[in-house]
């Protein structure tokens, strides 16, 4: 987690106040027993599920009802630590699963009458235990927290899923699991997409899909139904931001371009289905004319966010039409009509050229000529919290907080692990 969202998690728990903060910090107190020997070093540790869900509840206890900030703080740090009971042994990877299956069964149990500190509580020990055990048996838990009403709930439940989205689709891309947390992630950017979380739920969610960010490199070695079902998803997250485009300038517009990273990198796209490509290439026209139409509606910060993402975005298009084979003078011309902009362009220079990748796109060959045209922008009716016009805001999530973070910094900041 960098210094910012360390610094917006701060003031997400000062804004709740006293409750979130005792929920939140304390000193280490006695927890129950750690998970013994004769589970963790188990020829088979899930056979043993059991016995980890009886052993761990007590702790999952402390979080959901009233307890001292010391027991949370304990209670928390506690079950992060027994995700590596294994650790001495040759390969820990059985016991980590085990332990994932078995906090997600038991979270699961408890997050539908958890109050809002205690799911957050919950988050962070998730998105913790998803640091060290990577491990696609948190998928069930995962997805619970992406549907949470609370913005800071959902955006550590992004974070945790960015670490198990490589085992899920290396290892489990064809279970109902990771079928449900791929389409909760595109959910939790719909339902929360408004300030002040909104901009950095879709960046993570992004990333989450990016397999340069991956560092397990796990997402650049995917292939047939697995690459298909992140490309697809990655595509629904782009759609997703497009639609909010129609009505407003979405919260952060840099992070619209890293889509491009995938859809537009001919090492995946070449083994996308021709559907899969024609509509890859839809969204990236949609998205340019969408961004393109919104250059001057906002402020200043925004329309240099907007037109770095376009001229990305242009560029990894103009790198993959000549890997690709469909590229034309008109394209080529178009491209480098977006590459020359920057972020005191005028308005009407951005927008004519952004026009111009659509037709561009269309005359490249018999594959792209049926594209559609980018979607018509709604008037922008009032003011936004980022300097831009913005009219009703879409789909936007309840219980938003006014900031927070997870990942493993996140939850130290929060008490430690």
């Amino acid at each position: 987690m960098n210094r910012r969202q360390y610094f917006y998690f701060i003031i997400a728990l000062l804004s709740f106040g006293p409750a979130w903060q005792s929920a939140l910090f304390g000193q280490v107190e006695t927890l129950p027993p750690v998970i013994p020997p004769s589970v963790t070093g188990a020829a088979d540790p899930m056979s043993q599920k059991s016995l980890i869900v009886s052993t761990i509840a007590p702790a999952v206890a402390i979080i959901v009802t009233p307890s001292s900030p010391d027991q949370l703080k304990g209670a928390r740090s506690w079950l992060v630590a027994r995700s590596e009971d294994a650790n001495t042994q040759a390969d820990p990877t059985a016991y980590k699963a085990a332990y994932s299956a078995a906090l997600s069964d038991t979270l699961l149990s408890q997050l539908p009458s958890a109050n809002a500190p205690a799911r957050l509580n919950l988050a962070l020990v998730v998105d913790s235990v998803a640091d060290r055990t990577h491990s696609h048996q948190l998928a069930p838990a995962i997805t619970a927290l992406l549907g949470d009403q609370s913005d800071a709930v959902v955006l550590v439940g992004v974070e945790a899923a960015g670490d198990i989205i490589p085992d899920a689709l290396s290892n489990d891309a064809a279970s109902t699991n990771t079928a449900a947390l791929m389409k909760a992630l595109v959910s939790a950017v719909a339902n929360h997409s408004t300030p002040p979380l909104g901009g950095w739920i879709a960046k993570q969610a992004i990333d989450d899909l990016d397999p340069i960010v991956d560092q397990t490199g796990q997402l650049g070695s995917l292939a047939g139904n697995a690459l298909s079902l992140l490309a697809d998803t990655m595509m629904d997250l782009e759609q997703t931001r497009i639609d909010l485009y129609k009505d407003a300038i979405p919260e952060s517009p840099r992070a619209d371009d890293g889509s491009s990273l995938l859809l537009l990198e001919n090492k995946y796209y070449s083994q996308l289905t021709p559907k899969e490509q024609t509509r890859a290439i839809q969204e990236a026209s949609d998205l340019i004319g969408c961004i393109g139409g919104r250059i001057g509606s906002g402020g200043i910060n925004e329309n240099i966010d907007m037109v770095n993402a376009l001229k990305r975005e242009a560029s990894q298009l103009g790198t993959l039409a000549q890997a690709a084979g469909f590229s034309n003078s008109s394209l080529t011309q178009a491209v480098s009509g977006i590459q020359v902009l920057n972020g005191t362009s005028p308005a009407t220079a951005v927008q004519s050229a952004c026009q111009a990748i659509f037709p561009a796109l269309q005359s490249s060959g018999p594959q792209f000529a049926s594209l559609n045209p980018p979607p018509t922008l709604n008037a922008m009716n009032t003011p936004s919290p980022g300097g831009a016009t913005g009219g009703a805001a879409p789909a936007a999530g309840g219980g938003a907080a006014p900031a927070a973070g997870g990942g493993t910094d996140g939850a130290a900041a929060a008490g430690g692990n």
